[in-house]
C-alpha cells in the first residue's frame, strides 16, 4: 500500500475553465481528516502511479459527466490493478448512458456509490443492475466558504438592487421530459407574463446569455428575487433507448416539437425512477439573500414553500398571487432571513460537513486515517476568484 496517503481522488478539472460547483466539490476534500493525494486526470497519467496502491480510490463525479469517461486507458489499467483498494464512485447525472454506468460499475468492481438517487428509488438503478454493495444518498453540492464570502462582497442591500426578478437557464434535450424542458419553460412563460407588470426583469434562456464568474456574482447580488425549478430529470434513460430514439426523430424530422414528441413516444417513460432534487442555485440565492419564486415541487424536503420560496404553480394561474406577495418587501425579507438562516447560518449544509460524513462513511467501511488530523491536504490548490 501507499505509505503516505490512505486515499487517492482522481477528477477531472479545466482549471478555471471549470464550473465553480465542481471545483468547490474537489476542493472540499482538502478537509478530511485522511490522508488524501489528488489526481487532475485532465493532466495525463503521472507516472509515478505505477506500483502504488492506495487503500481506498474515489473516483469524483467530474469524471463522469459525458460519455466516454475521462479515464484513459492508463488510468483504466490502474483500477484493475487496485483490486484490494476499496473504491467509491460519486455520480450526477444519472438518467443517461446508464449501459455504460452499469458496465464501469461491475467491471471495475466499485464497492460504494455516492448517487442524488433517494434512497428509496437506488434499487431500481443500481440495486437492479450492478452488484455494488454500498450506496449513500447525497446533494448535488453543498455551501462552501468561497460561496459565503462571494455573497459578503456582491450582494447588495435588497432596497439598492435594480432586478426584481432575474433569471438564467438553458434549452435542454427532448429525452429528458418536461423535467429538462421546464428549465426554459419557466424563463419563456415568465417573460411574457411579466411583460407589463411594471417591473424591472433580466430573464434569458438562450446558451449565450449565461453568466459565469464575476459576471454571475454581480448579477445575482442585484437581484430582488429569482426563478427556478428543482434540478434533475422525469425520464431516467435505464437503458438509453429514449434518448437514442430521440436523436433518430429529430434528425429526421428537425421541427418536431416537445409537445409533438411527448404525445407520440415520451409521455410513457415518464416518471418511472424519480430523479429531481434541490440544486446548489438554491444555496445561492439563499447566501445572497434572493427571494426564490420556484416552481412547485419537493426540494429534496429540504425547501418549504411560504418558508423557504414563493410556490408557482406550473401553468402560471397564481402567478398574480405570487407577484402581490413577491412585492411585499416584508415578505421579501421573512424568505430571505429564514433561508439565509436554515442553509448558510446553520452550517448543516457546509462542505465541512459533507466531508465528515464522507469520513465517517469510510470509518463505516473499516479504515482510518494513518496520521493525526488537521495536517491539511492538497487535492486541489485553487478556486475560482483566487489564483491558479
Amino acid at each position: 500500500m501507499d505509505s503516505t496517503h490512505d486515499v487517492v481522488i482522481l477528477y477531472h478539472s479545466l482549471g478555471q475553465g471549470s464550473a465553480t460547483t465542481i471545483t468547490e466539490h474537489i476542493a472540499a476534500f482538502n478537509e478530511s481528516t485522511f490522508s488524501i493525494k489528488g489526481i487532475n486526470v485532465g493532466e495525463g497519467y503521472p507516472p509515478d502511479l505505477d506500483g502504488k496502491s492506495f487503500p481506498v480510490v474515489v473516483l469524483h463525479y467530474s469524471l463522469f459527466g459525458i460519455w466516454p469517461y475521462s479515464l484513459n486507458e492508463a488510468f483504466l489499467a490502474f483500477l484493475h490493478r487496485s483490486e484490494s483498494s476499496f473504491k467509491v464512485a460519486m455520480f450526477q447525472d444519472e438518467y443517461r448512458y446508464c449501459r455504460n454506468r452499469f458496465e464501469f460499475i461491475n467491471r471495475y468492481h466499485i464497492d460504494c456509490i455516492y448517487t442524488l438517487l433517494e434512497p428509496q428509488h437506488q434499487g431500481l438503478v443500481y440495486g437492479a443492475h450492478t452488484s455494488v454493495t454500498r450506496i449513500i444518498y447525497t446533494l448535488p453540492g453543498y455551501v462552501s466558504q468561497n460561496l459565503v464570502r462571494s455573497a459578503a462582497q456582491w450582494a447588495r442591500p435588497d432596497d439598492q438592487r435594480s432586478i426584481d426578478i432575474g433569471y438564467r437557464g438553458r434549452i435542454l434535450d427532448f429525452s429528458l421530459g418536461f423535467g429538462g424542458v421546464e428549465k426554459a419553460y419557466i424563463g419563456e412563460m415568465a417573460q411574457a407574463f411579466l411583460e407589463d407588470k411594471g417591473l424591472m426583469v433580466d430573464i434569458e434562456v438562450d446558451e449565450d446569455k449565461r453568466l459565469y464568474g464575476e459576471d454571475w456574482n454581480r448579477f445575482i447580488g442585484n437581484c430582488k428575487g429569482m426563478l427556478g425549478t428543482e434540478s434533475g430529470v422525469t425520464i431516467f434513460d435505464l437503458d438509453d433507448r429514449v434518448r437514442e430514439t430521440c436523436e433518430v426523430v429529430r434528425a429526421l424530422a428537425p421541427g418536431t416539437t416537445f409537445l409533438e414528441l411527448w404525445d407520440q413516444y415520451l409521455c410513457k417513460h415518464s416518471n418511472q425512477v424519480y430523479y429531481r432534487m434541490m440544486s446548489p442555485r438554491h444555496f445561492e440565492a439563499s447566501a445572497f439573500r434572493v427571494c426564490q419564486i420556484l416552481f412547485e415541487g419537493d426540494y429534496s424536503g429540504l425547501l418549504l414553500p411560504m418558508e423557504h420560496y414563493l410556490p408557482l404553480k406550473k401553468d402560471f394561474s397564481n402567478l398574480e398571487e405570487v407577484l402581490c406577495l413577491f412585492q411585499d418587501s416584508a415578505i421579501r425579507k421573512k424568505i430571505t432571513d429564514n433561508c439565509y438562516a436554515e442553509f448558510i447560518d446553520s452550517g448543516r449544509y457546509d462542505y465541512t460537513k459533507f466531508v465528515q460524513e464522507f469520513d465517517l462513511e469510510l470509518r463505516k467501511a473499516g479504515f482510518n486515517p494513518s496520521r493525526a488530523s488537521g495536517n491539511g491536504n492538497q487535492v486541489i490548490s485553487w478556486l475560482p476568484g483566487t489564483s491558479a
